[in-house]
């Protein structure tokens, strides 16, 4: 079994666990660093999400973006599953695409203006002011 194949299968074990195991990592500093971009994302068009996960980030842009897509790239399909049951009652406009691929499997398709991930200082520690929120 490949390395990412792996990956995956950790991420699907720890998904019902993620959000006490983040919180016990990184206190709440994970969760400023997903907000800290959040007007970015509605602003734009088209935004791919890289390890959205349980989709606490996601619903927060669904109950406030008007329109536009979003694909949300994960490794874990029980993260998506999680994901998919935080937004199932959000009503919004915008259109959806989930995959369940890891990044270097996954085919990029359509045009993108935003891509968003929360980045980690080399030390672990998060960088908020430094995010790769990069518009396109």
């Amino acid at each position: 079994m490949n390395l990412l194949k792996m990956m995956n299968r950790t991420y699907d074990a720890v998904a019902p666990f993620y959000v006490l195991l983040e919180k016990l990592s990184f206190g709440d500093e994970l969760n400023v660093a997903r907000r800290a971009f959040i007007e970015t994302v509605l602003d734009a068009k088209n935004t791919l999400l890289i390890g959205e996960g349980n989709g606490r980030f996601l619903g927060d842009c669904l109950k406030r973006k008007a329109g536009g897509a979003m694909t949300i790239l994960d490794a874990s399909r029980k993260m998506l599953d999680l994901l998919k049951s935080r937004i199932k009652g959000i009503r919004h406009e915008t259109k959806l695409e989930l995959v369940c691929e890891g990044i270097l499997d996954w085919q990029l398709e359509d045009i993108l203006d935003n891509c968003g991930l929360p980045s980690i200082k080399k030390d672990g520690a998060l960088a908020p002011d430094q995010l790769a929120s990069i518009s396109l």
